[in-house]
């Protein structure tokens, strides 16, 4: 495992999109190493999520790791870490909530943005099984965020008002 260099604001690769991983790849060295290394960028940044295009690779790769202490208003007993392939968002609730977000990538700042309360979203996991997965409040935001990037996009295209220096 290795640390990997996360690209900030400004980085031309933040804003491509990124390419799937065809499911017969996902259980190779090759990808398992990707996960490995995100997973520990991602702790040593203390970070909750990141996407492989935050490191430079355009792969559609999200790993996201919730700890149970930063859900103050929900009530959650399912995992809280998630590595997802191919991610899409099939269904969206009709409720808004915003949330102060922050991105690895941009680093100091801090944004507040208006998402979907409620969605579902599609992916597969590090093994390549299909996976469904209904998410609510924060960890709908966290998974919207991270998903983002992979569209080419940032969370400072969707702030509401003015960001603040963190």
């Amino acid at each position: 495992m290795a640390l990997r260099p996360i690209i900030t604001i400004g980085n031309s690769v933040l804003r491509k999109k990124a390419k799937p991983v065809p499911q017969n790849k996902i259980r190779t060295m090759e990808m398992r190493t990707l996960v490995e290394d995100m997973q520990e960028t991602r702790q040593a940044a203390k970070g909750i999520g990141l996407s492989a295009p935050q490191i430079s690779v355009l792969k559609q790769v999200v790993v996201i790791n919730i700890p149970h202490e930063i859900e103050l208003h929900s009530v959650w007993s399912k995992e809280s870490s998630y590595v997802l392939f191919n991610p899409r968002i099939t269904e969206i609730g009709p409720d808004t909530k915003g949330y102060w977000e922050e991105c690895l990538s941009v680093p100091n700042l801090k944004g507040f943005v208006v998402r979907p309360t409620s969605i579902t979203v599609e992916y597969l996991d590090q093994y390549a099984i299909y996976r469904v997965v209904h998410l609510e409040n924060f960890r709908a935001t966290v998974f919207q965020h991270e998903m983002d990037h992979l569209n080419g996009k940032l969370y400072t295209d969707f702030i509401e008002g003015l960001p603040y220096v963190a």
